[in-house]
C-alpha cells in the first residue's frame, strides 16, 4: 500500500532508512493483518489518503515499535483493528507508558488505540501464533 517512490530521501531526511518502510496487508481465510514496519507519520498519512476505506484490518502491527513519536489518527481510524501487534521491548513499553511520554499527543493517540483494542500482543512477552 505504501512503497516509497525514491529511497534517496533517506540521504536528505535525518538519514533514516525508516522512511523506506513498506506498508502492506496480508489476508487469510478469516482475517486481514496490516503491517506498518517502522513507518513514519508521513508514510501513514499518505497511505490513509490514498486508500482510506480499503485499510480496514482485523490486526494492526503498530508503526515504529509503537513508540510515542509516530502516529496518524486517520490511519488508525481507517484500519480500525481489534487486535494489535506491538514490536517493542519491555523497556520501550515502560518508557512509552511513563509520565514523561504520555504527555505527548502522539503517545496519547497510540495509547488510545492500545486501550481500545480487544487483544494486544507485545513482542517482549514472547511468540504468539495468530491464525488468519
Amino acid at each position: 500500500m505504501y512503497v516509497p517512490d525514491d529511497c534517496s530521501v533517506i540521504s536528505t531526511s535525518n538519514g533514516s532508512a525508516n522512511l523506506c518502510s513498506l506498508i502492506f496487508s496480508v489476508s487469510g481465510r478469516s482475517k486481514k493483518v496490516m503491517i506498518t514496519r517502522d513507518a513514519y507519520r508521513r508514510s501513514l498519512q499518505i497511505t490513509a489518503w490514498r486508500y482510506a476505506h480499503k485499510l480496514k484490518s482485523d490486526i494492526l502491527q503498530m508503526p515504529h515499535h509503537a513508540l510515542c513519536d509516530v502516529c496518524c489518527a486517520d490511519f488508525y481510524k481507517f484500519v480500525n483493528a481489534e487486535e494489535l501487534l506491538l514490536p517493542i521491548s519491555s523497556a520501550g513499553y515502560r518508557a512509552m507508558h511513563s509520565e514523561y511520554y504520555t504527555r505527548l499527543s502522539d503517545c496519547q493517540e497510540n495509547l488510545r488505540v492500545e486501550k481500545e483494542a480487544k487483544k494486544v500482543h507485545k513482542a517482549f512477552e514472547g511468540n504468539v501464533e495468530i491464525y488468519i
